[in-house]
């Protein structure tokens, strides 16, 4: 198959809750020669598409009951040690609770993340918005520097992250892409409103697909 051709179809990594497999096809590794993949993830209830950059690959997968997290890093890392990641994440039956909120879901990560950074914690909300008609909320949040290890992080590294929740139909998923190093000033982070829509960018088209959708109607359609 060639590249162009390839290129244009989506990667299915997830196995542990996949859909019907006449319908979603599992590819386990990304040829060397695609210059872009749209992976399709299904989650629960429906299906996460987003968009990875050249070079990546899935790192790491874990599936609970109530929860579902999938990780991608670029090729030369490992998710013991990376730079850059990209990762999806699901809340089983979350949505249906009407307090739980895209805005409302970052702010209790955010005071999370706060209570472990002190003074070094950064936030940055970029307001709410559509998700292929989903209910949306996007923000930046980071440690200028780890007072302590934290997070997979050590002590004195930097590390911050584009967020972007999405309310379901029945769960509540959140892909965000987080970049860890050496520590910056949190006056001037490596992520800031200047460059988030570029970041976003990179993870596009990010779509909501329901089980049923046939799987090439999915990938095909634009974002609504």
């Amino acid at each position: 198959m060639d590249t162009l051709k390839y290129a244009a179809l989506a990667v299915l990594f997830s196995h542990s809750l996949s859909a019907a497999p006449q319908d979603w096809r599992r590819i386990d590794t990304i040829p060397a020669n695609v210059k872009s993949v749209t992976t399709s993830t299904p989650i629960f209830s429906q299906v996460v598409v987003f968009g990875l950059p050249n070079g990546w690959k899935p790192a790491h997968e874990n599936a609970t009951q109530t929860s579902y997290i999938m990780e991608f890093v670029p090729k030369d890392q490992t998710v013991q040690a990376w730079g850059d990641m990209i990762t999806v994440q699901g809340f089983r039956n979350l949505a249906q609770n009407p307090k739980a909120t895209p805005v409302g879901f970052l702010s209790v990560l955010a005071g999370r993340m706060k209570q472990t950074c002190g003074e070094q914690f950064v936030f940055q909300s970029l307001g709410d918005r559509k998700v292929d008609s989903f209910d949306a909320h996007a923000a930046i949040l980071g440690c200028a520097s780890m007072p302590t290890p934290a997070f997979g992080a050590k002590a004195g590294q930097g590390e911050i992250g584009l967020y972007i929740a999405i309310k379901g139909t029945n769960d509540l998923y959140l892909v965000h892409r987080a970049m860890r190093g050496d520590a910056f000033d949190k006056n001037s982070p490596p992520i800031a409103p200047a460059n988030a829509e570029g970041i976003l960018r990179s993870l596009q088209p990010i779509k909501i697909c329901e089980r049923s959708e046939p799987q090439t109607q999915c990938w095909e359609r634009r974002a609504r």
